[in-house]
C-alpha cells in the first residue's frame, strides 16, 4: 500500500527493518541469522524465495517500487521508519540483486 499524501509505504513480509535485535530472544536472533536477516533494512529472504518464479528475478518489481515517492515505511515486521526509507530500501535492493 502507498499513501502519497504522507509519502508512506506500507509493506508486509517483503521489506523489513530491524534497527536492533534487543527485543528478540536468543533463539529468535539465531533464527533471524539462519534466515539471512541482519540488523538494518532487509528484503525478506524467505519471502523472496517463495514469491520469485523459477529462474526469474523480482528485481524489476523492486525497481518499480522505487519509482514511488515515499520517505517513510511501516512494515509488518520491524520498526517504523519516519524518514529515509527509500534510501535504505535502494541500498538493500542493490545489495540483494
Amino acid at each position: 500500500m502507498f499513501i502519497s499524501a504522507h509519502k508512506l509505504l506500507i509493506t508486509t513480509d517483503s521489506i523489513q527493518y530491524y534497527p536492533d535485535w534487543s527485543y528478540a530472544s536468543f533463539i529468535t536472533r539465531i533464527a533471524f541469522k539462519l534466515m539471512g536477516f541482519k540488523i538494518g533494512m532487509n528484503i525478506g529472504g524467505p519471502w523472496l524465495k517463495r514469491v520469485t518464479p523459477k529462474k526469474q528475478s523480482m528485481e524489476n518489481d523492486f525497481r518499480d517500487l522505487l519509482k514511488l515517492d515515499f520517505d517513510a515505511l511501516i512494515a509488518a515486521h520491524g520498526k517504523l521508519i519516519t524518514t529515509g526509507a527509500k534510501t535504505l530500501i535502494t541500498t538493500e535492493m542493490e545489495n540483494r540483486f
